[in-house]
C-alpha cells in the first residue's frame, strides 16, 4: 500500500520530529519505489535548493539509508518519475 503523498505537509510534527502520518485520501496499492521517491523528492526539495551536488547526495543517502533503500539511479529515476507526474 503506498501514501502517494508523502510529503512533509502530510506528517504531524512535534518538537521538529514527525511523529504521525495522516491525510491517505491518495492511498492506493502501488510500487513502493514509487512512494519512495516521491517522498525523497518533496522531503529533501532537490528541484528547489541550490546545494552542491556532494550535499545533495549525501542528503539523499541519509534518506535512503532510514528507509532502508539504496541512493541509486533506480531511486534518482523514481524521483523523477514523481516529478514529471506532478509537473509534466
Amino acid at each position: 500500500m503506498c501514501h502517494n503523498d508523502f510529503g512533509p505537509w502530510n506528517l504531524v510534527w512535534v518538537d521538529c520530529l514527525p511523529v504521525g502520518v495522516i491525510d491517505f485520501d491518495n492511498a492506493a496499492p502501488g510500487d513502493r519505489l514509487d512512494d519512495l521517491g516521491y517522498a525523497a523528492w518533496k522531503h529533501l526539495n532537490i528541484d528547489l535548493l541550490r546545494l552542491p551536488v556532494a550535499k545533495q547526495l549525501r542528503r539523499l543517502s541519509v534518506f535512503a539509508s532510514a528507509y532502508g533503500a539504496p541512493a541509486d539511479d533506480v531511486l534518482l529515476a523514481a524521483m523523477d518519475t514523481a516529478r514529471r507526474a506532478v509537473s509534466p
